[in-house]
């Protein structure tokens, strides 16, 4: 099968400490010869991330960035899929994995195991 579309990066990672912004961008870049617009983003459970997408057009085509946000304040792992939902009936919804792990603040010592 042709490939109809380039992303970077495939997954996103939200990796870092409690009170920290963590973004990632991803960019979206339909094949030439297979163009399409991304009609609605939503995501799968929701609770720990906020996205925004835009489109950029160009003489060569359109790409669109899709930035996504930590919103999640506990500590501890978290995982979602964002679907984005296009006009072509070929490819009909493009997934993309979100891996988020919010690690204590590096001062936080009620996460650290007692001494002695």
């Amino acid at each position: 099968m042709d490939r109809l579309y380039t992303l970077s990066p495939e997954r996103i990672k939200l990796v870092g400490h409690a009170g920290q912004t963590l973004r990632e961008t991803v960019v979206i870049v339909p094949e030439p010869t297979f163009p399409f617009t991304i009609e609605k983003v939503r995501a799968k459970r929701g609770g720990n991330i906020a996205f925004h997408l835009s489109e950029i057009k160009s003489p060569e085509g359109s790409r669109f960035e899709l930035t996504v946000e930590n919103t999640r304040t506990e500590t501890g792992p978290y995982f979602d899929t964002l679907f984005l939902t296009t006009d072509n009936q070929r490819l009909h919804e493009i997934e993309i994995q979100v891996f988020g792990n919010i690690r204590p603040k590096p001062d936080d010592t009620s996460a650290q195991p007692p001494k002695g």
